[in-house]
Protein backbone atom coordinates (compact mmCIF):
# COMPACT_ATOMS: atom_id res chain seq x y z
CA UNK A 1 0.00 0.00 0.00
CA UNK A 2 1.54 3.22 -0.90
CA UNK A 3 0.14 7.17 -0.94
CA UNK A 4 0.95 9.40 -3.28
CA UNK A 5 0.26 12.80 -2.26
CA UNK A 6 0.71 16.11 -4.28
CA UNK A 7 1.69 19.70 -2.88
CA UNK A 8 1.05 22.15 -4.47
CA UNK A 9 2.17 26.47 -4.46
CA UNK A 10 1.86 28.06 -0.78
CA UNK A 11 -2.09 30.00 -1.45
CA UNK A 12 -4.11 31.80 1.76
CA UNK A 13 -4.65 29.08 4.08
CA UNK A 14 -1.85 26.37 3.29
CA UNK A 15 -0.28 24.49 0.51
CA UNK A 16 -3.22 22.35 -1.58
CA UNK A 17 -2.98 19.26 -1.34
CA UNK A 18 -4.14 16.20 -2.99
CA UNK A 19 -3.76 12.43 -1.84
CA UNK A 20 -4.66 9.38 -3.77
CA UNK A 21 -3.49 5.72 -2.61
CA UNK A 22 -2.14 3.89 -6.20
CA UNK A 23 -2.68 -0.06 -5.45
CA UNK A 24 -6.12 -0.53 -4.08
CA UNK A 25 -7.68 -3.67 -3.12
CA UNK A 26 -8.69 -6.00 -5.63
CA UNK A 27 -5.75 -4.78 -8.32
CA UNK A 28 -2.75 -6.97 -8.27
CA UNK A 29 -4.91 -10.15 -9.54
CA UNK A 30 -7.45 -10.49 -12.42
CA UNK A 31 -10.04 -12.58 -13.39
CA UNK A 32 -11.14 -12.67 -17.37
CA UNK A 33 -14.52 -14.57 -18.50
CA UNK A 34 -15.09 -15.65 -22.18
CA UNK A 35 -18.77 -16.38 -22.54
CA UNK A 36 -19.68 -18.28 -25.62
CA UNK A 37 -23.33 -18.56 -26.59
CA UNK A 38 -24.75 -21.93 -27.17
CA UNK A 39 -28.50 -23.46 -27.88
CA UNK A 40 -30.24 -22.68 -24.86
CA UNK A 41 -27.30 -21.58 -22.65
CA UNK A 42 -23.94 -19.91 -21.80
CA UNK A 43 -20.77 -21.51 -21.27
CA UNK A 44 -18.10 -19.53 -19.11
CA UNK A 45 -14.57 -20.20 -19.47
CA UNK A 46 -12.47 -18.32 -17.06
CA UNK A 47 -8.80 -17.37 -16.88
CA UNK A 48 -6.62 -15.58 -14.84
CA UNK A 49 -3.64 -13.42 -14.12
CA UNK A 50 -1.69 -13.09 -11.28
CA UNK A 51 1.62 -11.22 -9.96
CA UNK A 52 3.33 -14.38 -9.03
CA UNK A 53 1.53 -16.29 -11.71
CA UNK A 54 -0.07 -18.61 -8.81
CA UNK A 55 -2.93 -21.42 -9.28
CA UNK A 56 -6.11 -20.06 -7.89
CA UNK A 57 -7.04 -22.09 -4.57
CA UNK A 58 -10.33 -21.45 -5.44
CA UNK A 59 -12.93 -20.22 -7.91
CA UNK A 60 -16.83 -19.03 -7.75
CA UNK A 61 -19.00 -18.20 -9.71
CA UNK A 62 -22.74 -16.73 -8.98
CA UNK A 63 -25.81 -15.90 -11.38
CA UNK A 64 -29.34 -16.04 -10.72
CA UNK A 65 -29.29 -16.84 -6.93
CA UNK A 66 -26.97 -19.96 -8.06
CA UNK A 67 -23.00 -20.61 -6.49
CA UNK A 68 -21.26 -22.96 -8.13
CA UNK A 69 -17.51 -23.87 -7.20
CA UNK A 70 -15.36 -24.93 -9.90
CA UNK A 71 -11.54 -26.32 -10.26
CA UNK A 72 -8.91 -24.38 -12.17
CA UNK A 73 -9.26 -24.26 -15.72
CA UNK A 74 -13.04 -26.42 -15.12
CA UNK A 75 -15.82 -24.31 -17.63
CA UNK A 76 -19.10 -23.25 -15.86
CA UNK A 77 -22.60 -23.97 -18.34
CA UNK A 78 -25.51 -22.65 -17.36
CA UNK A 79 -28.44 -24.09 -19.16
CA UNK A 80 -31.16 -22.21 -17.83
CA UNK A 81 -33.19 -19.46 -19.72
CA UNK A 82 -32.53 -16.13 -18.31
CA UNK A 83 -36.09 -14.46 -18.28
CA UNK A 84 -34.16 -10.93 -17.64
CA UNK A 85 -30.95 -9.68 -17.26
CA UNK A 86 -28.90 -11.16 -14.69
CA UNK A 87 -25.69 -10.58 -13.37
CA UNK A 88 -22.59 -12.83 -13.06
CA UNK A 89 -19.94 -12.69 -10.56
CA UNK A 90 -16.43 -14.87 -10.74
CA UNK A 91 -14.37 -14.47 -7.82
CA UNK A 92 -11.12 -16.27 -6.64
CA UNK A 93 -9.00 -17.25 -4.14
CA UNK A 94 -5.16 -17.27 -4.36
CA UNK A 95 -2.76 -19.15 -1.59
CA UNK A 96 -1.07 -15.96 -0.91
CA UNK A 97 -4.75 -14.55 0.25
CA UNK A 98 -4.99 -12.54 -3.05
CA UNK A 99 -8.74 -12.13 -4.31
CA UNK A 100 -9.64 -11.58 -7.65
CA UNK A 101 -13.08 -10.16 -8.64
CA UNK A 102 -14.99 -9.80 -12.11
CA UNK A 103 -18.93 -9.35 -12.97
CA UNK A 104 -20.63 -8.84 -16.27
CA UNK A 105 -24.25 -8.05 -16.83
CA UNK A 106 -25.97 -10.99 -18.84
CA UNK A 107 -29.19 -9.89 -20.93
CA UNK A 108 -32.08 -11.75 -21.07
CA UNK A 109 -32.23 -14.33 -24.41
CA UNK A 110 -28.59 -14.68 -24.83
CA UNK A 111 -28.12 -11.39 -27.36
CA UNK A 112 -25.28 -10.91 -28.74
CA UNK A 113 -23.90 -8.16 -26.72
CA UNK A 114 -24.20 -10.06 -23.67
CA UNK A 115 -21.67 -8.64 -21.58
CA UNK A 116 -21.11 -5.10 -20.08
CA UNK A 117 -18.83 -4.16 -17.36
CA UNK A 118 -19.81 -3.28 -14.01
CA UNK A 119 -17.99 -1.70 -11.03
CA UNK A 120 -19.34 -2.92 -7.74
CA UNK A 121 -20.15 -0.22 -5.00
CA UNK A 122 -20.79 -0.51 -1.08
CA UNK A 123 -23.40 2.26 0.51
CA UNK A 124 -25.02 2.56 3.40
CA UNK A 125 -28.87 2.83 2.62
CA UNK A 126 -31.23 4.08 5.37
CA UNK A 127 -34.34 2.28 6.32
CA UNK A 128 -36.91 3.03 3.79
CA UNK A 129 -34.63 5.14 1.51
CA UNK A 130 -34.78 4.04 -2.37
CA UNK A 131 -31.84 3.44 -3.96
CA UNK A 132 -31.49 5.82 -6.94
CA UNK A 133 -31.33 4.89 -10.75
CA UNK A 134 -28.16 7.08 -11.10
CA UNK A 135 -24.81 7.59 -8.70
CA UNK A 136 -21.91 8.79 -9.57
CA UNK A 137 -22.86 9.65 -12.77
CA UNK A 138 -23.03 6.13 -13.72
CA UNK A 139 -26.44 3.81 -14.39
CA UNK A 140 -27.41 1.66 -10.84
CA UNK A 141 -27.41 -1.95 -12.62
CA UNK A 142 -28.86 -3.63 -9.21
CA UNK A 143 -28.80 -4.04 -5.98
CA UNK A 144 -27.89 -6.12 -3.28
CA UNK A 145 -27.66 -7.26 -0.08
CA UNK A 146 -25.13 -10.02 -0.15
CA UNK A 147 -23.08 -11.84 2.17
CA UNK A 148 -20.17 -10.33 4.62
CA UNK A 149 -16.77 -10.73 5.01
CA UNK A 150 -14.95 -8.91 8.16
CA UNK A 151 -11.51 -8.13 8.90
CA UNK A 152 -10.67 -8.46 12.92
CA UNK A 153 -7.18 -7.04 13.86
CA UNK A 154 -6.48 -7.67 17.89
CA UNK A 155 -3.06 -8.70 19.14
CA UNK A 156 -3.21 -12.40 19.68
CA UNK A 157 -2.23 -12.38 23.67
CA UNK A 158 -5.20 -10.00 24.73
CA UNK A 159 -7.87 -11.72 22.27
CA UNK A 160 -6.96 -15.04 23.78
CA UNK A 161 -7.69 -14.09 27.51
CA UNK A 162 -11.21 -12.11 25.78
CA UNK A 163 -11.61 -15.55 23.86
CA UNK A 164 -11.82 -17.34 27.37
CA UNK A 165 -13.36 -14.59 28.51
CA UNK A 166 -16.49 -15.05 26.40
CA UNK A 167 -16.41 -19.04 25.35
CA UNK A 168 -16.04 -19.90 29.45
CA UNK A 169 -15.82 -24.34 29.58
CA UNK A 170 -15.14 -26.48 26.68
CA UNK A 171 -19.25 -28.16 26.58
CA UNK A 172 -20.71 -24.61 27.23
CA UNK A 173 -17.86 -22.70 24.77
CA UNK A 174 -18.82 -25.10 21.97
CA UNK A 175 -22.82 -24.12 22.87
CA UNK A 176 -21.98 -20.44 23.27
CA UNK A 177 -19.54 -20.47 19.83
CA UNK A 178 -22.92 -22.15 17.82
CA UNK A 179 -25.09 -18.77 19.04
CA UNK A 180 -22.70 -16.96 18.02
CA UNK A 181 -21.99 -18.13 14.82
CA UNK A 182 -26.08 -17.27 14.31
CA UNK A 183 -25.59 -13.96 15.51
CA UNK A 184 -24.77 -12.70 11.62
CA UNK A 185 -26.36 -14.93 9.69
CA UNK A 186 -25.06 -13.63 5.99
CA UNK A 187 -21.23 -13.73 7.50
CA UNK A 188 -18.92 -15.09 5.00
CA UNK A 189 -15.55 -15.52 5.88
CA UNK A 190 -13.53 -13.76 8.19
CA UNK A 191 -10.29 -12.74 8.05
CA UNK A 192 -7.79 -11.83 11.26
CA UNK A 193 -4.48 -9.91 11.14
CA UNK A 194 -2.38 -10.00 14.38
CA UNK A 195 -0.87 -6.68 15.36
CA UNK A 196 2.57 -8.15 16.08
CA UNK A 197 5.82 -6.73 14.70
CA UNK A 198 4.97 -9.52 12.00
CA UNK A 199 1.77 -8.88 10.77
CA UNK A 200 0.58 -12.55 10.74
CA UNK A 201 -2.94 -13.74 8.71
CA UNK A 202 -5.52 -16.21 8.80
CA UNK A 203 -8.90 -16.44 7.47
CA UNK A 204 -11.72 -19.00 8.04
CA UNK A 205 -13.17 -20.82 4.70
CA UNK A 206 -15.29 -18.90 2.88
CA UNK A 207 -19.04 -20.17 3.10
CA UNK A 208 -21.86 -18.65 1.51
CA UNK A 209 -24.50 -17.44 3.98
CA UNK A 210 -27.17 -20.43 1.59
CA UNK A 211 -24.92 -22.93 3.48
CA UNK A 212 -23.79 -23.94 7.04
CA UNK A 213 -20.70 -22.70 8.79
CA UNK A 214 -21.21 -19.53 9.82
CA UNK A 215 -18.46 -17.69 11.24
CA UNK A 216 -18.88 -14.76 14.29
CA UNK A 217 -17.17 -17.01 16.46
CA UNK A 218 -13.89 -16.58 14.68
CA UNK A 219 -14.21 -12.83 15.31
CA UNK A 220 -12.45 -13.57 18.29
CA UNK A 221 -11.19 -17.51 18.16
CA UNK A 222 -9.05 -16.67 14.92
CA UNK A 223 -6.85 -13.40 16.11
CA UNK A 224 -6.61 -15.86 19.01
CA UNK A 225 -4.99 -18.21 17.80
CA UNK A 226 -2.11 -16.14 15.65
CA UNK A 227 1.49 -16.74 16.76
CA UNK A 228 3.36 -13.70 18.62
CA UNK A 229 6.77 -13.44 20.87
CA UNK A 230 5.79 -11.98 23.81
CA UNK A 231 2.54 -10.39 25.72
CA UNK A 232 4.33 -6.75 25.64
CA UNK A 233 5.58 -6.66 22.50
CA UNK A 234 5.70 -3.94 20.42
CA UNK A 235 1.95 -3.44 18.62
CA UNK A 236 1.22 -2.43 15.13
CA UNK A 237 -2.62 -1.64 15.10
CA UNK A 238 -2.59 1.12 12.46
CA UNK A 239 -0.51 -1.38 9.75
CA UNK A 240 -2.37 -3.69 10.61
CA UNK A 241 -5.68 -2.29 10.06
CA UNK A 242 -4.81 -1.10 6.55
CA UNK A 243 -3.91 -4.37 6.18
CA UNK A 244 -7.16 -5.50 7.13
CA UNK A 245 -8.80 -3.08 4.89
CA UNK A 246 -7.08 -3.78 1.90
CA UNK A 247 -7.96 -8.31 2.60
CA UNK A 248 -11.50 -7.66 2.62
CA UNK A 249 -11.68 -4.38 0.10
CA UNK A 250 -11.23 -6.75 -2.76
CA UNK A 251 -15.01 -8.46 -1.94
CA UNK A 252 -18.00 -6.86 -3.64
CA UNK A 253 -20.56 -7.55 -1.20
CA UNK A 254 -21.15 -5.76 2.88
CA UNK A 255 -17.82 -5.62 4.67
CA UNK A 256 -15.87 -3.61 7.97
CA UNK A 257 -12.57 -4.02 9.71
CA UNK A 258 -13.21 -4.25 13.48
CA UNK A 259 -10.32 -3.35 15.62
CA UNK A 260 -9.75 -4.85 19.16
CA UNK A 261 -7.85 -2.62 20.95
CA UNK A 262 -5.67 -3.13 24.46
CA UNK A 263 -3.55 -1.25 27.35
CA UNK A 264 -0.36 -1.91 24.79
CA UNK A 265 -2.15 0.37 22.18
CA UNK A 266 0.35 3.45 23.18
CA UNK A 267 3.34 1.59 22.49
CA UNK A 268 2.68 1.25 18.60
CA UNK A 269 5.49 1.04 16.18
CA UNK A 270 3.51 1.33 12.68
CA UNK A 271 4.95 2.76 10.17
CA UNK A 272 1.19 4.57 9.04
CA UNK A 273 -0.62 7.08 11.78
CA UNK A 274 -3.90 6.08 12.83
CA UNK A 275 -5.50 9.42 10.72
CA UNK A 276 -3.82 8.30 7.99
CA UNK A 277 -5.29 4.90 7.81
CA UNK A 278 -9.03 5.39 8.85
CA UNK A 279 -9.01 8.19 5.56
CA UNK A 280 -7.61 4.92 3.85
CA UNK A 281 -10.55 3.02 4.65
CA UNK A 282 -13.00 6.00 4.36
CA UNK A 283 -11.84 6.01 0.77
CA UNK A 284 -12.23 2.35 0.16
CA UNK A 285 -16.18 2.43 1.84
CA UNK A 286 -14.92 0.33 4.42
CA UNK A 287 -16.21 1.02 8.10
CA UNK A 288 -14.11 0.81 11.06
CA UNK A 289 -15.66 -0.74 14.05
CA UNK A 290 -13.39 -0.13 17.30
CA UNK A 291 -13.34 -2.40 20.10
CA UNK A 292 -11.28 -2.99 23.24
CA UNK A 293 -10.43 -6.07 25.31
CA UNK A 294 -10.89 -3.94 28.63
CA UNK A 295 -9.86 -0.06 29.59
CA UNK A 296 -7.42 1.71 27.32
CA UNK A 297 -5.92 4.72 26.91
CA UNK A 298 -5.32 4.91 22.88
CA UNK A 299 -5.77 9.15 22.29
CA UNK A 300 -4.86 8.15 18.49
CA UNK A 301 -8.07 6.39 17.86
CA UNK A 302 -11.74 7.10 18.77
CA UNK A 303 -12.84 6.01 22.00
CA UNK A 304 -13.41 2.21 21.72
CA UNK A 305 -16.38 0.36 22.82
CA UNK A 306 -15.64 -1.98 25.96
CA UNK A 307 -16.11 -5.66 25.14
CA UNK A 308 -14.45 -7.71 27.73
CA UNK A 309 -17.57 -9.30 29.08
CA UNK A 310 -19.88 -11.69 27.27
CA UNK A 311 -22.61 -9.60 27.82
CA UNK A 312 -20.82 -6.23 26.13
CA UNK A 313 -19.33 -8.36 23.43
CA UNK A 314 -22.99 -9.65 22.54
CA UNK A 315 -23.99 -6.57 22.73
CA UNK A 316 -21.18 -5.35 20.61
CA UNK A 317 -22.00 -7.76 17.95
CA UNK A 318 -25.80 -6.73 17.73
CA UNK A 319 -24.60 -3.61 17.00
CA UNK A 320 -21.43 -4.61 14.37
CA UNK A 321 -24.98 -7.55 12.57
CA UNK A 322 -26.94 -3.52 12.44
CA UNK A 323 -24.14 -2.19 10.96
CA UNK A 324 -23.66 -4.43 8.39
CA UNK A 325 -27.60 -5.34 7.59
CA UNK A 326 -27.81 -1.29 6.65
CA UNK A 327 -24.91 -2.01 4.11
CA UNK A 328 -25.94 -2.40 0.37
CA UNK A 329 -24.03 -3.42 -2.49
CA UNK A 330 -24.79 -1.42 -6.06
CA UNK A 331 -23.67 -2.78 -9.48
CA UNK A 332 -22.70 0.54 -11.90
CA UNK A 333 -22.80 0.68 -15.32
CA UNK A 334 -18.82 1.96 -16.13
CA UNK A 335 -15.96 2.94 -14.42
CA UNK A 336 -16.02 4.32 -11.23
CA UNK A 337 -13.88 7.60 -9.88
CA UNK A 338 -11.45 7.24 -6.73
CA UNK A 339 -11.79 8.22 -4.30
CA UNK A 340 -15.49 8.09 -4.75
CA UNK A 341 -17.15 11.86 -2.93
CA UNK A 342 -20.07 12.88 -4.85
CA UNK A 343 -21.05 16.14 -3.10
CA UNK A 344 -23.75 15.57 -1.69
CA UNK A 345 -24.66 11.88 -1.21
CA UNK A 346 -28.72 11.36 -1.91
CA UNK A 347 -30.60 11.74 1.12
CA UNK A 348 -30.70 8.63 3.21
CA UNK A 349 -27.53 7.16 1.48
CA UNK A 350 -23.54 7.24 1.49
CA UNK A 351 -20.14 5.34 2.85
CA UNK A 352 -20.68 3.21 5.78
CA UNK A 353 -20.03 4.81 8.46
CA UNK A 354 -17.97 2.74 11.46
CA UNK A 355 -17.27 3.86 15.01
CA UNK A 356 -18.08 7.77 15.83
CA UNK A 357 -15.38 9.92 15.37
CA UNK A 358 -13.61 7.65 13.11
CA UNK A 359 -13.28 10.48 10.13
CA UNK A 360 -11.69 12.87 12.92
CA UNK A 361 -8.79 11.04 13.86
CA UNK A 362 -5.83 13.26 12.98
CA UNK A 363 -2.43 12.23 12.59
Amino acid sequence: MHRLELVGPEREGGPARVERWINRPGQEAELFLRIDKQPNALRVNVGWAHPEKLLPREVRLQIGGTERALKPGEPFVWQQPLREPSILVAEALFPDGRRAQRSVVLQADFAEEAESSLSPIVVEVEPGIEVPTELLGCRVVAVEEGDAVIGVVAHPAAVRALADEILAGSFAGSRRSQLLDSRIPFLRQVVAIGATPQLPQRETIAKPSSGKGKRAAGIVTLPANLPFEGRHEPRRFADAVALGAFRVGSWPGRRAVVLILDGQCVNDHSVFKAGTVTRYLEQLHIPLVIWSAGAVNCPQWPTPRDVSSSSRFDAALVELEHLLRRQRLLWLQGELPFPMTPSPWPRGIGPPKGTKSAARVRD
